[in-house]
């Protein structure tokens, strides 16, 4: 199988990738494009985040020691295509991205407890258990 062709995301992507982010946790709010449009060309605009994309039917697919470090976060795959190496594909450009800005190491955060999920970020040379990672939200801070 041909893998689409994987690019650099763009300021039109942000539907898509807002639609997308439901096959990730289907229980989140849908947050309206209108309401992170500002966030979403910030982020477009600086040369420290790249957001990589497919297009699967015109729907994008994210899959941004010293020195710059790389971090990879929600690598989601709409269900009706797992299990194509689309994940795999995003992750090594991803991953040839980093290593092609000079970064010394790549960190990757998932929130999946599935297996298979852990599995194929092992078989591209990720380790678990390297460093702990904490997360706080706005909506969560002490008061």
């Amino acid at each position: 199988m041909t893998l689409p062709a994987i690019r650099p995301a763009r300021i039109a992507d942000l539907a898509g990738i807002i639609k997308l982010y439901q096959h990730l946790n289907a229980d989140d709010a849908t947050p309206e494009p209108a309401n992170t449009a500002a966030a979403w060309a910030k982020m477009m605009r600086s040369e420290e985040i790249t957001i990589l994309v497919t297009e699967m039917a015109r729907d994008p697919q994210p899959h941004a020691g010293t020195g710059p470090y790389a971090l990879i976060e929600n690598v989601v795959s709409h269900r009706a295509h797992r299990g194509q190496g689309l994940g795999r594909g995003i992750l090594r450009a991803a991953l040839d991205a980093a290593w092609h800005a000079g970064c010394y190491k790549v960190m990757l955060v998932t929130g999946s407890a599935r297996e298979e999920t852990s599995r194929l970020y092992e078989s591209l040379g990720f380790r678990r258990g390297g460093k702990t990672f904490f997360e706080i939200r706005s909506d969560q801070l002490p008061h």
